[in-house]
């Protein structure tokens, strides 16, 4: 048997891995099965049993619920838990007993959150714009890396981290609310949900200057930006995780688009005063702590190093979750660049704290 540390690090570089995807979906088709039992309210859980669900809209639920599994797990590992039992096997797959025990917490999670109502606005706005997209006539919609991605056009490309990639965020975009107001929108029918797909695509094509493939969730990260009564506490962490995901099937860190999108994804991490400690440490003037610290109204040196400190802790936590950046991060040449792509990324105006 593994120590509980080597079970964590085991499967946490399993989650990103090749072989992850088919056996999330594998794992998906069970969970969806023993779900049916448990009579979760639709908000929470809005899959249909499998049989009686037609093949299309049987993968499009595996889909989801193979990303929600993904997600869980994240946060099982965050925690620091670890599975008591073995953890995988020689490719790195998960024994079938961990799988288990897995897949039981997961049902496990999903009862104790039905039992309290503690039911994500954000994960149910999620869902009923993926299943309003899917039957809209006008739409096309995939899934990438585990995502749900949308588009008018079927020959576009998929385009993750959208807003980061815009350098722009969504509460600066025009707002859709003259198209469907608060009050109308609170009812999450159909055709006002596909009315600000429809709107946001177009948006987000006119900065990008191409049609894209876009993720869902960038939608309700949108969305949330422009209707206060959405607005989730778990919005920003569960929007997080989701662009690491996402992010895997559509840029390769290595090449300048992906070290532009991680850069903004770790600067976006950090308030005013820690973007500007750390764009000043890699400033060529060479400076002192102690010059950041009176440069940056800290009360010293020791204030600045917490805050390099804690910047470095980000982008370990960054890079746990964009598996392309491992054999790149061996070459000096690629921190060197990237160093640079994020302090240039930090004189940027956030519109934040």
């Amino acid at each position: 048997m593994k120590p509980a540390s080597d079970n964590v690090q085991s499967l946490a570089q399993y989650l990103f891995s090749d072989e992850c995807l088919p056996w999330l979906r594998q794992e998906a088709r069970i969970i969806m099965s023993r779900a049916a039992s448990l009579d979760l309210p639709a908000k929470l859980w809005p899959f249909p049993a499998p049989r009686g669900t037609s093949p299309q809209e049987m993968d499009q639920n595996i889909e989801d619920v193979a990303h929600e599994f993904w997600l869980y797990l994240q946060n099982f590992l965050a925690k620091g838990m670890a599975p008591p039992l073995e953890t995988s096997d020689s490719q790195g797959r998960p024994g079938r007993t961990t799988a288990a025990y897995l897949r039981n917490g997961f049902l496990l999670n999903l009862r104790d959150q039905a039992r309290h109502k503690d039911i994500s606005q954000y994960r149910y706005l999620y869902r009923r714009l993926r299943q309003a997209i899917a039957e809209g006539p006008e739409f096309y919609s995939r899934s990438i890396g585990g995502g749900s991605f949308f588009s008018l056009e079927l020959g576009a490309k998929p385009q993750a981290a959208l807003e980061t990639r815009v350098g722009e965020s969504y509460a600066q975009w025009p707002s859709p609310a003259g198209l469907v107001g608060p009050k109308d929108l609170e009812r999450l029918r159909a055709k006002d949900l596909n009315l600000l797909a429809e709107f946001f695509w177009r948006q987000a094509v006119e900065r990008l200057g191409r049609p894209a493939f876009l993720p869902i969730r960038s939608l309700v990260d949108f969305l949330v930006a422009h209707y206060e009564h959405l607005r989730d506490p778990q919005q920003r962490q569960l929007s997080d995780q989701a662009l690491a995901h996402e992010g895997l099937a559509a840029h390769n860190v290595s090449d300048q688009d992906g070290l532009e999108i991680l850069a903004w994804q770790v600067a976006s991490l950090w308030s005013s005063k820690r973007r500007k400690v750390f764009q000043l440490t890699l400033d060529p003037g060479n400076l002192t702590l102690e010059q950041i610290a009176q440069m940056t109204g800290l009360s010293g040196p020791s204030h600045v190093k917490y805050q390099l400190d804690r910047a470095c802790d980000d982008l370990a936590l960054v890079f746990e979750s964009w598996p392309g950046v491992a054999p790149a991060a061996r070459e000096r040449s690629f921190w060197t660049k990237f160093l640079l792509y994020i302090a240039e990324t930090c004189k940027k105006d956030f519109g934040d704290r």
